[in-house]
């Protein structure tokens, strides 16, 4: 039996989405930049592609916008957050 390692793990975190800014992506389709402002007062950021499965849990998220306060946040490393997060809109 093999080891299961939790995806996006480490710190959960409480933020307000601050931006929501589409761009094309590198890799096909669309990306959307998110920056964030944590519970802590920090500024966050992530990466979300239209093209990758986690896009169905941001794309509520998304369409919701700035203002957007969301919890279930996992710090991938320093101040990004892991797109493969499962976020919930507390707000």
């Amino acid at each position: 039996m093999g080891w299961l390692i939790p995806l996006g793990g480490g710190k959960k975190m409480k933020a307000t989405i601050t931006i929501v800014k589409r761009e094309p992506s590198n890799y096909g389709g669309s990306a959307y930049l998110l920056g964030f402002q944590g519970e802590d007062g920090k500024s966050y950021r992530t990466w979300v592609a239209t093209n990758c499965g986690n896009y169905r849990r941001w794309r509520p998220i998304i369409e919701k916008g700035r203002g957007t306060a969301v919890e279930g946040l996992n710090i991938k490393a320093g101040r990004l957050i892991s797109a493969d997060s499962f976020p919930r809109v507390i707000n």
